[in-house]
Protein backbone atom coordinates (compact mmCIF):
# COMPACT_ATOMS: atom_id res chain seq x y z
CA UNK A 1 0.00 0.00 0.00
CA UNK A 2 1.68 3.23 -1.29
CA UNK A 3 0.34 5.29 2.24
CA UNK A 4 2.53 2.73 3.84
CA UNK A 5 5.34 3.25 1.30
CA UNK A 6 5.09 6.98 2.00
CA UNK A 7 5.45 6.31 5.93
CA UNK A 8 8.09 3.99 6.00
CA UNK A 9 9.94 6.64 3.48
CA UNK A 10 9.62 9.46 5.84
CA UNK A 11 10.20 7.46 9.16
CA UNK A 12 7.20 6.38 10.92
CA UNK A 13 7.99 8.11 13.80
CA UNK A 14 8.64 11.39 11.86
CA UNK A 15 5.64 10.83 10.00
CA UNK A 16 3.53 10.04 13.02
CA UNK A 17 4.74 13.09 14.99
CA UNK A 18 4.37 15.52 11.87
CA UNK A 19 0.43 13.99 12.18
CA UNK A 20 -0.14 14.24 15.72
CA UNK A 21 1.24 18.24 15.17
CA UNK A 22 -0.92 18.77 12.84
CA UNK A 23 -3.81 17.49 14.18
CA UNK A 24 -3.29 19.50 17.34
CA UNK A 25 -1.43 22.31 17.20
CA UNK A 26 -2.91 25.49 15.40
CA UNK A 27 -1.95 29.09 14.45
CA UNK A 28 -4.50 31.69 15.46
CA UNK A 29 -4.06 33.40 12.00
CA UNK A 30 -6.21 31.53 9.48
CA UNK A 31 -6.82 28.83 11.90
CA UNK A 32 -3.45 27.42 9.76
CA UNK A 33 -1.03 25.23 11.19
CA UNK A 34 2.39 27.10 12.21
CA UNK A 35 4.25 24.74 10.60
CA UNK A 36 4.41 22.35 7.85
CA UNK A 37 6.98 19.11 8.42
CA UNK A 38 9.65 19.23 5.70
CA UNK A 39 8.62 15.74 4.87
CA UNK A 40 5.70 16.72 2.66
CA UNK A 41 7.39 18.25 0.42
CA UNK A 42 8.79 14.82 -0.92
CA UNK A 43 5.62 13.18 -0.64
CA UNK A 44 4.45 13.87 -4.15
CA UNK A 45 7.86 12.70 -5.96
CA UNK A 46 7.05 9.26 -3.84
CA UNK A 47 3.51 9.09 -5.52
CA UNK A 48 5.06 9.63 -8.91
CA UNK A 49 7.42 6.92 -8.80
CA UNK A 50 4.84 4.27 -7.70
CA UNK A 51 2.59 4.48 -11.17
CA UNK A 52 -0.51 4.42 -9.34
CA UNK A 53 -3.72 4.95 -11.33
CA UNK A 54 -5.04 7.85 -11.32
CA UNK A 55 -8.21 7.07 -8.72
CA UNK A 56 -5.69 5.86 -6.74
CA UNK A 57 -3.58 9.01 -6.31
CA UNK A 58 -7.16 10.69 -6.04
CA UNK A 59 -7.81 8.41 -2.91
CA UNK A 60 -4.42 8.58 -1.40
CA UNK A 61 -4.54 12.73 -1.51
CA UNK A 62 -7.57 12.11 -0.26
CA UNK A 63 -6.36 10.63 2.98
CA UNK A 64 -3.26 12.76 3.07
CA UNK A 65 -5.25 16.09 3.38
CA UNK A 66 -6.73 14.44 6.67
CA UNK A 67 -3.84 12.80 7.82
CA UNK A 68 -0.96 15.92 7.22
CA UNK A 69 -3.91 19.06 7.69
CA UNK A 70 -2.06 21.45 6.21
CA UNK A 71 -1.32 23.94 4.02
CA UNK A 72 1.59 22.42 2.34
CA UNK A 73 -0.52 18.98 1.81
CA UNK A 74 -3.22 20.95 0.22
CA UNK A 75 -0.78 22.71 -1.92
CA UNK A 76 0.33 19.41 -3.61
CA UNK A 77 -3.51 18.34 -3.69
CA UNK A 78 -4.60 21.47 -5.73
CA UNK A 79 -1.83 20.85 -8.20
CA UNK A 80 -2.59 16.99 -8.80
CA UNK A 81 -6.64 18.37 -8.70
CA UNK A 82 -5.21 20.79 -11.57
CA UNK A 83 -2.82 19.19 -13.86
CA UNK A 84 -3.31 15.26 -13.15
CA UNK A 85 -7.23 14.68 -11.94
CA UNK A 86 -9.60 14.44 -15.06
CA UNK A 87 -13.09 16.32 -15.56
CA UNK A 88 -14.87 13.12 -14.37
CA UNK A 89 -12.90 12.21 -11.36
CA UNK A 90 -13.14 15.83 -9.91
CA UNK A 91 -16.79 15.76 -8.67
CA UNK A 92 -15.65 12.80 -6.22
CA UNK A 93 -12.89 14.86 -5.08
CA UNK A 94 -14.74 18.07 -4.54
CA UNK A 95 -17.66 16.07 -2.63
CA UNK A 96 -14.98 14.94 -0.56
CA UNK A 97 -13.89 18.35 0.49
CA UNK A 98 -17.37 18.72 1.30
CA UNK A 99 -17.44 15.80 3.74
CA UNK A 100 -14.29 17.09 5.52
CA UNK A 101 -16.38 20.28 6.53
CA UNK A 102 -19.62 18.67 7.24
CA UNK A 103 -17.54 16.00 9.75
CA UNK A 104 -13.60 16.62 9.97
CA UNK A 105 -12.10 18.12 13.20
CA UNK A 106 -11.48 22.11 13.31
CA UNK A 107 -7.93 21.09 12.36
CA UNK A 108 -8.48 19.17 9.19
CA UNK A 109 -11.27 21.48 8.39
CA UNK A 110 -9.58 24.75 9.08
CA UNK A 111 -6.72 23.97 6.17
CA UNK A 112 -9.40 22.80 3.67
CA UNK A 113 -10.96 26.10 4.20
CA UNK A 114 -8.05 28.06 3.54
CA UNK A 115 -7.40 26.31 0.39
CA UNK A 116 -10.75 26.65 -0.68
CA UNK A 117 -10.34 30.07 -0.17
CA UNK A 118 -6.75 30.78 -1.99
CA UNK A 119 -6.67 27.94 -4.32
CA UNK A 120 -9.92 26.67 -5.27
CA UNK A 121 -12.06 29.95 -5.34
CA UNK A 122 -9.95 32.62 -6.46
CA UNK A 123 -8.41 30.57 -9.48
CA UNK A 124 -11.27 31.89 -11.92
CA UNK A 125 -10.84 28.06 -13.73
CA UNK A 126 -11.58 25.90 -10.83
CA UNK A 127 -14.09 28.02 -8.93
CA UNK A 128 -17.18 27.07 -10.38
CA UNK A 129 -17.42 23.44 -10.08
CA UNK A 130 -15.30 23.72 -6.68
CA UNK A 131 -18.69 26.28 -5.90
CA UNK A 132 -21.07 23.80 -7.18
CA UNK A 133 -20.10 20.21 -5.84
CA UNK A 134 -19.15 21.14 -2.86
CA UNK A 135 -22.21 23.70 -1.55
CA UNK A 136 -24.64 21.27 -3.22
CA UNK A 137 -23.42 18.56 -0.98
CA UNK A 138 -22.98 19.93 2.19
CA UNK A 139 -25.02 17.54 4.77
CA UNK A 140 -24.67 19.39 7.92
CA UNK A 141 -25.01 23.40 9.55
CA UNK A 142 -21.23 22.86 10.83
CA UNK A 143 -20.20 22.20 6.80
CA UNK A 144 -22.28 25.16 5.97
CA UNK A 145 -20.83 27.29 8.63
CA UNK A 146 -16.96 26.18 7.77
CA UNK A 147 -18.62 27.13 3.57
CA UNK A 148 -19.87 30.43 4.38
CA UNK A 149 -16.63 31.51 6.42
CA UNK A 150 -14.28 31.10 2.78
CA UNK A 151 -17.30 32.10 0.09
CA UNK A 152 -15.43 35.87 0.09
CA UNK A 153 -13.53 35.15 -3.63
CA UNK A 154 -16.39 32.95 -4.90
CA UNK A 155 -18.34 35.35 -7.53
CA UNK A 156 -21.52 36.84 -6.25
CA UNK A 157 -23.76 35.21 -8.70
CA UNK A 158 -22.54 31.36 -7.87
CA UNK A 159 -23.16 31.94 -3.73
CA UNK A 160 -26.30 34.59 -4.11
CA UNK A 161 -29.15 31.75 -3.47
CA UNK A 162 -26.52 29.94 -1.03
CA UNK A 163 -26.54 33.56 1.10
CA UNK A 164 -30.51 33.86 0.81
CA UNK A 165 -30.44 30.68 2.30
CA UNK A 166 -28.52 31.07 5.16
CA UNK A 167 -30.22 34.51 5.74
CA UNK A 168 -32.90 31.92 6.46
CA UNK A 169 -31.45 30.40 9.20
CA UNK A 170 -31.28 31.74 12.41
CA UNK A 171 -28.18 29.77 13.85
CA UNK A 172 -26.47 30.95 10.40
CA UNK A 173 -27.33 34.82 10.53
CA UNK A 174 -24.39 35.56 12.58
CA UNK A 175 -22.02 34.03 10.37
CA UNK A 176 -23.59 35.43 7.38
CA UNK A 177 -22.87 38.55 8.70
CA UNK A 178 -18.79 38.18 9.01
CA UNK A 179 -19.11 36.35 5.70
CA UNK A 180 -19.86 39.67 4.23
CA UNK A 181 -17.96 42.23 5.61
CA UNK A 182 -15.19 39.62 4.17
CA UNK A 183 -16.56 40.00 0.71
CA UNK A 184 -16.79 43.56 1.42
CA UNK A 185 -13.16 43.78 3.25
CA UNK A 186 -10.95 41.02 1.70
CA UNK A 187 -9.04 42.06 -1.65
CA UNK A 188 -10.34 39.04 -3.48
CA UNK A 189 -13.74 39.24 -1.69
CA UNK A 190 -16.93 39.79 -4.25
CA UNK A 191 -19.79 41.57 -3.29
CA UNK A 192 -23.02 42.66 -4.69
CA UNK A 193 -24.30 45.63 -2.57
CA UNK A 194 -27.74 45.53 -3.64
CA UNK A 195 -28.64 41.80 -2.84
CA UNK A 196 -26.61 42.19 0.71
CA UNK A 197 -28.89 45.19 1.70
CA UNK A 198 -31.59 42.95 1.05
CA UNK A 199 -30.49 40.13 2.82
CA UNK A 200 -29.10 42.05 5.91
CA UNK A 201 -32.83 43.36 5.87
CA UNK A 202 -34.08 40.01 6.79
CA UNK A 203 -30.90 40.12 9.84
CA UNK A 204 -32.11 43.09 11.84
CA UNK A 205 -32.90 41.25 14.89
CA UNK A 206 -29.28 40.72 15.30
CA UNK A 207 -28.43 44.21 15.55
CA UNK A 208 -26.53 43.40 18.48
CA UNK A 209 -23.90 41.31 16.63
CA UNK A 210 -20.51 43.36 16.76
CA UNK A 211 -20.40 43.30 13.20
CA UNK A 212 -23.88 44.77 11.98
CA UNK A 213 -22.73 47.69 12.23
CA UNK A 214 -19.49 47.55 10.07
CA UNK A 215 -21.67 45.75 7.57
CA UNK A 216 -24.11 48.11 6.87
CA UNK A 217 -21.60 50.78 7.26
CA UNK A 218 -19.61 49.32 4.32
CA UNK A 219 -23.04 49.02 2.61
CA UNK A 220 -23.94 52.74 2.48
Amino acid sequence: MILETIIETVGREVFEKGAEHLAGEKNKLNGLNNKSPDFIHGIPKIIDAAGLHIAEQMQLWQQLVVLLPCYATWMYAFTFYTEELSEELRPKFLQEIARILDYSSDAVASAAQYALWVDFFENSETVGLSWREISGNLRTDAGRMRLLDVTGPVPYELKADFYAQMAENESMQDRLIHAFLCCLREVYGKANREHMRHLMGKLSSRQAHEEYGAVMKALS
